[in-house]
Protein backbone atom coordinates (compact mmCIF):
# COMPACT_ATOMS: atom_id res chain seq x y z
CA UNK A 1 0.00 0.00 0.00
CA UNK A 2 3.22 2.27 1.03
CA UNK A 3 4.46 1.43 -2.46
CA UNK A 4 1.32 2.45 -4.38
CA UNK A 5 1.09 6.15 -2.54
CA UNK A 6 4.64 7.03 -2.98
CA UNK A 7 4.28 6.37 -6.86
CA UNK A 8 0.95 8.06 -6.80
CA UNK A 9 2.85 10.46 -5.39
CA UNK A 10 5.64 10.96 -7.72
CA UNK A 11 3.30 10.73 -10.45
CA UNK A 12 1.13 13.69 -9.26
CA UNK A 13 4.61 15.36 -8.57
CA UNK A 14 5.66 15.49 -12.43
CA UNK A 15 1.92 17.31 -13.29
CA UNK A 16 2.03 19.73 -10.20
CA UNK A 17 4.20 22.62 -9.81
CA UNK A 18 6.34 23.55 -6.67
CA UNK A 19 8.43 26.35 -5.82
CA UNK A 20 9.03 28.17 -2.32
CA UNK A 21 9.70 31.89 -1.13
CA UNK A 22 10.80 33.48 2.31
CA UNK A 23 9.39 36.24 3.15
CA UNK A 24 11.16 39.21 5.06
CA UNK A 25 8.28 40.42 7.93
CA UNK A 26 6.00 39.12 10.47
CA UNK A 27 2.86 37.25 9.73
CA UNK A 28 0.75 40.26 9.87
CA UNK A 29 2.82 42.05 7.61
CA UNK A 30 2.52 39.35 5.41
CA UNK A 31 -0.96 39.04 5.53
CA UNK A 32 -0.82 42.98 5.01
CA UNK A 33 1.34 42.50 1.65
CA UNK A 34 -0.95 39.92 0.17
CA UNK A 35 -3.71 42.80 0.43
CA UNK A 36 -1.80 45.80 -1.33
CA UNK A 37 -0.49 42.61 -3.81
CA UNK A 38 -3.85 41.61 -5.26
CA UNK A 39 -4.47 43.38 -8.08
CA UNK A 40 -5.41 42.67 -11.78
CA UNK A 41 -3.81 39.87 -11.57
CA UNK A 42 -4.44 37.52 -8.89
CA UNK A 43 -6.37 37.33 -5.69
CA UNK A 44 -6.28 35.56 -2.22
CA UNK A 45 -8.08 33.79 0.43
CA UNK A 46 -6.77 32.39 3.12
CA UNK A 47 -7.99 28.75 3.90
CA UNK A 48 -6.66 28.36 7.31
CA UNK A 49 -3.93 30.08 9.14
CA UNK A 50 -1.13 28.76 7.81
CA UNK A 51 -2.23 27.92 3.76
CA UNK A 52 -3.97 30.26 1.76
CA UNK A 53 -4.94 30.32 -1.63
CA UNK A 54 -3.62 32.24 -4.78
CA UNK A 55 -6.13 32.47 -8.07
CA UNK A 56 -5.27 34.67 -11.20
CA UNK A 57 -7.81 36.74 -12.54
CA UNK A 58 -7.50 35.61 -15.98
CA UNK A 59 -7.40 32.39 -17.37
CA UNK A 60 -6.50 30.94 -21.28
CA UNK A 61 -7.93 28.00 -21.76
CA UNK A 62 -10.74 27.20 -18.45
CA UNK A 63 -14.05 25.81 -19.25
CA UNK A 64 -16.69 28.42 -19.29
CA UNK A 65 -20.34 28.13 -18.52
CA UNK A 66 -22.30 30.97 -19.89
CA UNK A 67 -19.29 33.10 -19.56
CA UNK A 68 -18.61 32.03 -16.28
CA UNK A 69 -15.47 29.47 -15.62
CA UNK A 70 -16.41 26.30 -13.91
CA UNK A 71 -13.47 26.19 -11.98
CA UNK A 72 -11.75 28.95 -10.95
CA UNK A 73 -8.93 28.85 -13.38
CA UNK A 74 -5.51 29.14 -12.52
CA UNK A 75 -4.59 28.79 -8.60
CA UNK A 76 -1.44 27.98 -6.32
CA UNK A 77 -1.30 27.37 -2.84
CA UNK A 78 0.93 28.38 -0.36
CA UNK A 79 1.85 26.74 3.08
CA UNK A 80 3.72 28.79 5.57
CA UNK A 81 6.16 26.02 6.75
CA UNK A 82 8.27 28.11 9.37
CA UNK A 83 7.24 31.03 11.00
CA UNK A 84 8.98 33.37 13.15
CA UNK A 85 8.83 37.26 13.88
CA UNK A 86 11.85 38.08 11.10
CA UNK A 87 10.75 35.96 8.50
CA UNK A 88 7.64 33.70 6.86
CA UNK A 89 8.44 30.27 4.66
CA UNK A 90 6.10 29.51 2.41
CA UNK A 91 5.34 26.25 0.08
CA UNK A 92 3.62 27.05 -2.91
CA UNK A 93 2.51 24.49 -5.62
CA UNK A 94 -0.33 23.90 -7.50
CA UNK A 95 -2.79 20.93 -7.81
CA UNK A 96 -3.59 18.29 -10.32
CA UNK A 97 -5.51 19.60 -12.96
CA UNK A 98 -8.24 17.39 -13.79
CA UNK A 99 -9.22 19.10 -16.70
CA UNK A 100 -6.29 17.42 -18.47
CA UNK A 101 -8.31 13.72 -17.66
CA UNK A 102 -11.43 15.27 -19.49
CA UNK A 103 -9.54 15.39 -22.66
CA UNK A 104 -8.38 11.64 -22.47
CA UNK A 105 -11.01 10.14 -21.44
CA UNK A 106 -12.96 9.93 -24.71
CA UNK A 107 -9.27 8.63 -26.03
CA UNK A 108 -9.91 5.36 -23.82
CA UNK A 109 -13.27 4.77 -25.18
CA UNK A 110 -11.92 5.04 -28.46
CA UNK A 111 -8.82 2.40 -28.38
CA UNK A 112 -11.24 -0.40 -28.56
CA UNK A 113 -13.34 1.05 -31.20
CA UNK A 114 -10.03 1.91 -33.24
CA UNK A 115 -8.63 -1.62 -32.68
CA UNK A 116 -11.51 -3.25 -33.47
CA UNK A 117 -11.88 -1.68 -36.73
CA UNK A 118 -15.42 -1.87 -37.55
CA UNK A 119 -15.86 2.00 -37.26
CA UNK A 120 -14.77 5.16 -39.65
CA UNK A 121 -12.65 6.66 -36.73
CA UNK A 122 -9.35 6.92 -38.18
CA UNK A 123 -6.20 5.74 -36.08
CA UNK A 124 -5.12 9.55 -35.91
CA UNK A 125 -7.64 10.36 -33.35
CA UNK A 126 -5.23 8.08 -31.12
CA UNK A 127 -2.43 10.91 -31.74
CA UNK A 128 -4.52 13.73 -31.60
CA UNK A 129 -6.01 13.44 -28.11
CA UNK A 130 -2.49 12.89 -26.50
CA UNK A 131 -1.38 16.14 -28.24
CA UNK A 132 -4.40 18.36 -27.41
CA UNK A 133 -3.62 16.89 -23.48
CA UNK A 134 0.22 18.11 -23.65
CA UNK A 135 -1.37 21.81 -25.63
CA UNK A 136 -3.53 22.09 -22.68
CA UNK A 137 -1.12 21.15 -20.26
CA UNK A 138 1.94 23.42 -21.63
CA UNK A 139 -0.93 26.35 -21.61
CA UNK A 140 -1.70 25.65 -17.93
CA UNK A 141 2.09 25.31 -16.48
CA UNK A 142 2.88 28.49 -18.23
CA UNK A 143 0.14 30.28 -16.86
CA UNK A 144 0.89 28.58 -13.06
CA UNK A 145 4.41 29.66 -13.46
CA UNK A 146 3.80 33.27 -14.64
CA UNK A 147 1.22 33.51 -11.11
CA UNK A 148 3.59 32.21 -8.81
CA UNK A 149 6.12 34.84 -10.54
CA UNK A 150 3.82 37.67 -9.76
CA UNK A 151 2.53 36.44 -6.64
CA UNK A 152 6.38 36.06 -5.59
CA UNK A 153 7.23 39.53 -6.75
CA UNK A 154 4.08 41.22 -4.45
CA UNK A 155 5.95 39.77 -2.03
CA UNK A 156 9.59 40.84 -2.54
CA UNK A 157 8.35 45.12 -3.18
Amino acid sequence: CSLIHFVMRDLLNIFTLQDGITFNGTLSELDERLKLGENKYFRTEWINENDLKFVANRSAGIFMSIGRPITEGIKGYATITSKNEKEQHLALKTKFRWELIIVLVPLIFLIPVIIVGNTNIKSWVLIVFPLITLYFGFVFRLQEKSLFDVFKKSLVK
